[in-house]
């Protein structure tokens, strides 16, 4: 059962890094050479294009690899149809990974006018005629793949989809049904019902299927994702299926240990703590670092002195950890052992010196410390290196403490104004490395923390523009919010508005809107104790709401989150 949970484990992580292959691999830039050096021998060496294209392919450099594909078929004489078919099958994909559909069909007629028998292109074609909404064509290439397969699970799962498409849910359900009789033992075949009866509105059926899934292949990263990417749209509805699977195997610690992590990834940190007790007492599992989850969810409970014991406890098992010690440090410097919290960062660092939450980390124990010009640099630092949310996050930390603490504050409203234009909706379209950029993140799954659009409103508020900090502080409080942490962040920026502040009135009206939305968030369950009852990190804390006599009478009457 260990291997389950670490195999469950690695799959969560894995979602949280945006996987790129390394073009920059010696032995890959070896193959490069060579091929380089043959086309330069003989520029019309169609298989070297071809060769050297897939390599490209690989390694995500779709503009490369579109480039010799469209040389290979240049070159490769119209006799050669395998050779024309392998070239029009990559350029196909490749038009398919760079959301270009419409020109994929045209390789792939081409390649099933070449062979009407080739099972793959067929399939391909299907499923683009499919995304182009060309739903008839579509139901004509997935009968085919029955007619050339008679028990294909794809042939059966793409005719559901196009059903419910059609409104046709009987018929959808049929083939779904169809589809797992056909491969009962294939796990995959239930995560394609799962999505499939997603569409159809049907999320309990859709959970059911994972945990099938799941319970066919403890490894399905692909039954992970579906339901990590369920809970942070139907959070309720992903909690309640879980638990039904657990119920019915109240032993399987790795049903335990998904429920655990979902939770603690949507704050729900009491919730989650119980659910990793209950592996560890009920001797479910010997796996060591599940302790880093109930550190984790400790000190978000405020629980400092327990967090500390558990985090020590998964360092034991793995010492090089830097994630944990990164945990570590903040326990540390929450118990105001400011010292202890930099050798832990610190050691962080040396593990990983590359990893920017380390940097901050080590940032804001040198700030606890009042070291500022050091917490400054060390800030700069991170930037050089972070993307997405720990970007903007350095940046502001930055800005805060030149502008608060070392009289700078030209500097500062430079670094307010980067995040402000860098953290736009059509930046964060255009970025490539958000989730990467949360892998060192211990709730890494959390959308909250993967998103610099979340600190855009306060960015714009340091710049001195209120209505722009107004309605991207709208924009997010907009979106779907079903654990409060929008509505959290939401608080923070009105509290940190009414410190800003120049007159009475506004604060006064900015206090107000505070408390609305921190009720708000505490009625949708968000459970962090931690950044409600003790954080004063910039950018975004309620710490202006503490002494208010209404802060004290919210954490009482929700005192059962914690």
């Amino acid at each position: 059962m260990t291997r389950h949970i670490s195999i469950l484990l690695a799959a969560i992580t894995a979602m949280a890094i945006t996987t790129r292959a390394d073009i920059n691999n010696p032995m890959t830039k070896a193959v490069l050479n060579v091929y380089a050096q043959q086309l330069s021998e003989d520029p019309k060496d169609y298989e070297t294009y071809l060769n050297r294209a897939n390599v490209y392919y690989s390694n995500n450099e779709y503009l490369r690899a579109l480039s010799d594909a469209d040389n290979a078929l240049k070159y490769i004489p119209e006799k050669d149809t395998e050779t024309r078919m392998r070239a029009l099958t990559l350029r196909a994909n490749i038009y398919l990974q760079t959301e270009r559909p419409a020109e994929a069909l045209r390789d792939l007629d081409a390649t099933v006018a070449l062979d009407p028998t080739s099972y793959v292109n067929v399939y391909l074609r299907a499923n683009t005629r499919y995304t182009l909404e060309q739903y008839a064509a579509a139901r004509e290439d997935y009968n085919r793949l029955l007619r050339l397969n008679p028990r294909s699970t794809e042939a059966m799962i793409g005719l559901a989809r196009i059903a419910v498409k059609e409104n046709n849910l009987g018929t959808a359900t049929q083939y779904l049904d169809d589809a797992v009789a056909s491969d009962p033992n294939n796990a995959d075949i239930y995560v394609r019902r799962a999505n499939v009866r997603r569409s159809m509105g049907n999320g309990s059926g859709a959970v059911e299927d994972i945990m099938l899934a799941l319970s066919t292949d403890a490894s399905n990263a692909r039954a992970t994702k579906l339901l990590v990417d369920m809970a942070n749209t139907d959070y309720a509805v992903v909690i309640e299926g879980i638990t039904r699977a657990i119920e019915q195997a109240p032993r399987v610690a790795m049903f335990i240990y998904l429920r655990a992590y979902i939770q603690q990834a949507h704050f729900h940190y009491k919730a989650a703590l119980a659910d990793y007790n209950t592996i560890i007492t009920q001797n479910l599992n010997d796996y060591r670092g599940i302790y880093a989850g109930t550190a984790r969810c400790r000190y978000a409970l405020g629980q400092y002195e327990q967090a500390l014991t558990d985090i020590d406890q998964a360092l034991a098992a793995a010492p090089d950890n830097a994630n944990n010690h990164i945990l570590r440090a903040r326990i540390l410097r929450a118990l105001g052992r400011r010292v202890d919290a930099y050798s832990a960062a610190a050691r962080a660092l040396a593990l990983q010196p590359n990893n920017t939450q380390a940097l901050i980390e080590l940032g804001l124990t040198a700030y606890s410390q009042e070291q500022y010009s050091q917490a400054a640099d060390l800030f700069g630092e991170a930037t050089m290196t972070a993307e997405g949310a720990d970007a903007a996050r350095a940046y502001m930390l930055r800005a805060s403490v030149l502008e608060e603490r070392l009289n700078q504050p030209v500097a500062a409203a430079g670094f307010y104004r980067h995040v402000a234009e860098t953290t736009t909706p059509q930046a964060r379209k255009n970025a490539t490395a958000d989730a990467a950029s949360s892998a060192t993140n211990p709730d890494a799954i959390a959308i909250l923390n993967a998103d610099p659009a979340m600190l855009r409103p306060l960015a714009l508020l340091h710049c001195g523009e209120r209505q722009a900090a107004d309605a991207a502080m709208a924009t997010i409080i907009a979106l779907p919010d079903a654990d409060g942490a929008h509505a959290f962040e939401a608080a923070c920026y009105y509290a940190q508005a009414s410190a800003l502040a120049k007159d009475k009135t506004t604060a006064s009206a900015d206090t107000d809107a505070a408390f609305r939305h921190l009720e708000t968030a505490l009625t949708r369950g968000y459970g962090d104790l931690h950044r409600l009852r003790d954080d004063t990190d910039a950018p975004a804390n309620i710490a202006p709401l503490r002494t208010d006599s209404r802060f004290t009478a919210l954490t009482t009457r929700f005192a059962h989150l914690f």
